[in-house]
């Protein structure tokens, strides 16, 4: 994963991107961290760009407000500029993750 902050145009400049919306003080962003970095080495997904938002950094408050993020953990799937999946909360699992990019990478 990512540890640089993305760009809009890094997301929606084409190609496939997963990214994690997430603050350091919330437990479920911390366990959804966990899912995210797993998927992030698994070479199935090797052509995947996957990026995480910490909502908490007012640096990043312009792209929050911008793709209407109002709680976290939340993970936003981009492929070709497009939004494919947006997964919220508990939602945010492995096998919803993998199935989402499985489904977008065959």
């Amino acid at each position: 994963m990512s540890s640089q902050t993305p760009s809009l145009q890094d997301i929606y400049g084409g190609g496939t991107h997963l990214v994690k919306f997430s603050s350091p003080t919330c437990g479920p962003c911390r366990a959804a961290a966990i899912v995210v970095d797993r998927i992030s080495e698994d070479a199935r997904f090797s052509d995947i760009s996957f990026w995480e938002v910490n909502v908490a950094d007012p640096s990043n408050g312009e792209m929050v407000r911008q793709l209407n993020i109002r709680s976290v953990p939340v993970v936003v799937v981009v492929k070709d500029g497009e939004n494919r999946k947006i997964i919220v909360g508990g939602g945010v699992t492995e096998t919803a993750i993998e199935d989402t990019l499985l489904a977008l990478t065959e």
